[in-house]
């Protein structure tokens, strides 16, 4: 900025404050420097300070009207973030209504007793809890090996996923597919891990898939519009749209996966489900930061981006934990929704650098 500012300005770089500002006596042509105190790179964008600097600014030097009608940026945001709430309040009613009109619409089909209570998938001989954790660590730390190996050291080189266009989102969610097949491949070999997936998909209605894809779009219409007036847009364009589909079909396997193996624990002491609900976010916000540790000079920007990452993964455990009390095996229904909730997010937050 003091370069810029410097070059606009005709004057020596020593010369550009914190605060600077010039004329150069030709329309629309002003330059100011301001340094905001109190922000980091996250907040700059929609904190009350950078909005009332930059209304100052164009009332001053562009059109006298600006800025003459008073405007709370952070209100406005706050607002956003209260209707944010309850829109993801919202979608619990909503998979409890829709669960139940399709579980019984199911049953009329078929008969047989459906039940409505959250239970756990069971098998004849459940696995050990140090085989999860074995193959769950196994994914992640292959996962790790995996990217570092595909992804460059430069933040702009190509990689494998470069016609996304989307460094950080591409390389998240490259990373999500590896441990994602590394995971099912795992489960698929040993046979009581095997047993439990197949157990849990089969138990899991197909009709779960739909009802997932509402609810996405019930908080796709809520929670974007209500962004596109405080915040950035969440709104997905269609060169967006189809970078979601792309980030869908990489990162389901992990979702699958990973519901399945958490279904073993939900009918367990509400201690132990409640704790095999964290540990796998945990290890995975570990192995993130692993990741950038390993390749700084690709995903340093991720590190910027790594307490959002750890804020919609703790919300993502929080949506399953309550799916999980209007339904019983919702394995489908939960993976689709985090499938689709967190390829959205991929898709709509990060810019395009193509």
């Amino acid at each position: 900025s003091r370069m810029l500012v410097a070059s606009g300005c005709a004057v020596p770089l020593q010369a550009v404050t914190a605060t600077y500002r010039c004329d150069t006596g030709l329309a629309q042509a002003h330059r100011q420097r301001i340094i905001l105190p109190g922000l980091d790179h996250i907040s700059i964008v929609t904190a009350g300070a950078t909005h009332a600097a930059v209304m100052a600014w164009l009332g001053a030097y562009v059109d006298a009207h600006i800025g003459t009608v008073a405007a709370n940026a952070d209100v406005r945001l706050h607002w956003m973030l209260l209707g944010f709430l309850a829109a993801a309040l919202a979608l619990f009613p909503l998979i409890a209504i829709g669960s139940r009109l399709l579980s019984r619409r199911a049953a009329w089909r078929d008969p047989r007793p459906v039940s409505a209570s959250p239970v756990s998938v069971s098998i004849s001989s459940p696995p050990p809890v140090w085989l999860d954790l074995a193959v769950l660590s196994g994914a992640l730390i292959g996962g790790l090996l995996v990217l570092r190996m595909l992804l460059p050291q430069s933040f702009w080189a190509p990689t494998p996923l470069h016609f996304l266009a989307q460094q950080v989102s591409a390389d998240t969610a490259t990373y999500l597919a590896i441990v994602g097949t590394l995971m099912l491949t795992g489960q698929a070999l040993i046979p009581p891990l095997r047993a439990r997936l197949l157990a849990s998909v089969r138990a899991s209605a197909l009709w779960q898939i739909p009802l997932a894809a509402v609810g996405v779009l019930f908080l796709y219409t809520t929670l974007g519009g209500l962004s596109s007036f405080a915040w950035e847009n969440l709104m997905l364009s269609p060169e967006r749209l189809w970078r979601a589909a792309v980030y869908v079909a990489l990162i389901a396997p992990y979702f699958v996966s990973l519901q399945a193996m958490l279904s073993g624990y939900m009918a367990r002491r509400a201690r132990v489900a409640a704790l095999a609900q964290m540990v796998p976010a945990v290890l995975l916000i570990v192995a993130l930061v692993a990741a950038i540790v390993m390749n700084f000079g690709r995903l340093s920007y991720l590190g910027i981006l790594l307490p959002i990452v750890i804020i919609i993964l703790l919300a993502l455990v929080g949506l399953a934990a309550g799916v999980r009390r209007y339904l019983s095996a919702p394995t489908l229904l939960i993976a689709t929704i985090q499938t689709l909730l967190l390829a959205w997010i991929l898709a709509a937050t990060l810019p395009l650098v193509g």
